[in-house]
């Protein structure tokens, strides 16, 4: 069987420091310590004026993800890709992934037009190709995740469909999809729903196991989410607080009720996570390797 590099829970981390995360080793300990077993680590953000910027240099991606390796935790990058700067991002995920893992969060910059026909869709709908093409090419990876809306199959400038069936033309080894379903608790059943059924109209095939490797097969990684709206204050600069320990606990258990069964899940993000919510994470992850989220 192979292993399976993102299998249980797993938190997006964003900008990096030492001030905030202590030394490599003391947040790789953390993190073991605290039941996720992978961590993405934030890498290229693409702007369409600005190129590729980094959440995090090359330095401090290799730094941390190299401690949280040798802490037997998976190390990840996620980047942020823009629709006609496949090459550069394909680029700069060599740079940085060097342990063979990582995360695509295509959102709107794949589609800044939000383009339902025409020409402009037509170019939309062949990023995902090359995108995958120029990934593969510049890297092996063990692992291929691809992340975003969370009812990502009913908006229909988003060509989630065409990520995944360049997922599975391009990339051999393990794969995963998985919508951000971080607020919204009445649409995380339905999220995952669509992201089956949009892996099996890409003709790809929903696993749970490796036991007979296949390119076709992928699997689904729920994101969750560890803020929650501020309704008082929806300015720019304040738009999300903390979730309280009873309501990620109430949150991490609709992740349960789903009719699929759910191996990994990844939430957004570090930064809002309070001591309180590392405890609730650590519970949440020992009862996941007790079966929880299993059918």
């Amino acid at each position: 069987m192979m292993r399976i590099a993102m299998k249980g829970l797993s938190l997006y981390v964003r900008s990096l420091s030492k001030k905030r995360h202590g030394s490599p080793n003391a947040f790789a300990a953390k993190c073991r310590d605290h039941g996720l077993s992978w961590v993405a680590l934030g890498g290229p953000w693409q702007k369409k004026r600005k190129g590729t910027l980094w959440i995090n240099s090359v330095a401090e991606i290799h730094k941390y993800g190299d401690a949280l390796a040798a802490f037997g935790v998976t190390p990840y990058v996620w980047g942020y890709p823009h629709i006609g700067q496949e090459e550069d991002f394909a680029r700069a995920m060599a740079k940085a992934a060097k342990w063979g893992h990582l995360l695509l969060d295509p959102e709107v910059s794949v589609n800044p037009w939000k383009a339902r026909s025409g020409p402009r869709l037509t170019q939309v709908k062949a990023h995902p190709d090359k995108i995958l093409r120029e990934l593969v090419t510049r890297r092996q990876y063990e692992t291929i995740g691809l992340s975003s809306y969370g009812s990502a199959a009913r908006i229909r400038w988003f060509p989630l469909v065409e990520y995944i069936r360049a997922m599975i033309k391009h990339h051999p080894g393990l794969k995963f999809v998985g919508g951000q379903t971080y607020v919204d608790d009445d649409n995380i059943d339905k999220s995952i729903d669509e992201y089956i059924k949009a892996t099996r109209d890409a003709g790809g095939t929903v696993v749970t196991s490796f036991d007979a490797p296949s390119a076709s097969n992928v699997f689904i990684v729920p994101n969750y989410g560890l803020y929650r709206w501020n309704t008082k204050r929806r300015t720019r600069f304040s738009w999300a607080k903390k979730k309280t320990r009873v309501e990620l606990r109430a949150h991490l258990y609709e992740f349960i009720n789903n009719e699929e069964p759910v191996e990994g899940m990844i939430g957004w993000a570090e930064n809002f996570a309070s001591p309180a919510l590392w405890d609730e994470l650590k519970r949440f992850s020992g009862m996941m390797r007790r079966g929880a989220c299993k059918v």
